[in-house]
Formats: structure tokens, sequence, C-alpha cells
């Protein structure tokens, strides 16, 4: 009896100093980072208003970018067009007016293929 109650006590401790649990891995919820950024194109400055005219990429959901242009970088001078868009963290491919527009990203530059060539937006927000 003497022997058995120390071989209790040992179990006993053993069982209860086991392993603890690993903590489960939190679930990663992929997001698109684009959502809320503002990418800005200068274009040009019109001698006869002495304004400069700018194009803005606003990209408002994971599937949708707002095609804007504004002078000095205030009046609208079209009303905003929505585009539909895809992005993988490497490029961005958004359609509209019959085209597909190809972007890569380089920090806080968005350089895009477009039909006039490369198109080089900032990011502005």
């Amino acid at each position: 009896m003497k022997k058995l109650l120390p071989v209790l006590l040992f179990t006993f401790i053993f069982l209860s100093c086991s392993k603890k649990d690993k903590a489960e891995e939190p679930i990663i919820v992929p997001t698109n980072e684009l959502v809320g950024t503002t990418w800005e194109r200068y274009l040009t400055k019109f001698p006869e208003n002495n304004k400069d005219l700018y194009n803005y990429l606003s990209f408002k959901t994971a599937s949708e970018v707002e095609f804007t242009s504004k002078l000095d970088k205030v009046e609208l001078t079209t009303d905003p067009i929505i585009f539909p868009y895809t992005y993988d963290s490497k490029k961005v491919v958004y359609r509209g007016d019959g085209y597909n527009y190809t972007g890569t990203f380089a920090g806080d530059t968005l350089k895009v293929i477009g039909t006039a060539g490369i198109l080089v937006y900032i990011k502005v927000k």
C-alpha cells in the first residue's frame, strides 16, 4: 500500500502536466489592400485656362475601380466611370472602353499599360 500511493501520485502528476494543446492558427481572411486607395496621374496643363489635368483611379471595392478626371485636382471634368478589375498583389487588370489595362506596382507607383502607352500613377491615399 505504501508503494501504491507514490505510484498513483506520480501518475497523477505526470498526467496533469501533459503537453498543452497547440493554439489554433488564426484564420487569415484574404484582403485586397487596394480598396480605399487612390492613384493620381498628371496629364497636361491647358494653356487657354492655365489649369492642370489629372486622372485618378480610386479602388472602391474588391472588384470596382472608379476613374475620374479633374482640373487642378478639384473640378471634375467628367462623371466618374466605374470599371471592373481583378488583382493578385503583383498586378491589377481593369477593363474599360473595350480594352484591358494591366498595371504593375513598385512601391507607391502604379504603371499601367494603356492605349496611350505606359501611364504612370502615384499613390495619393
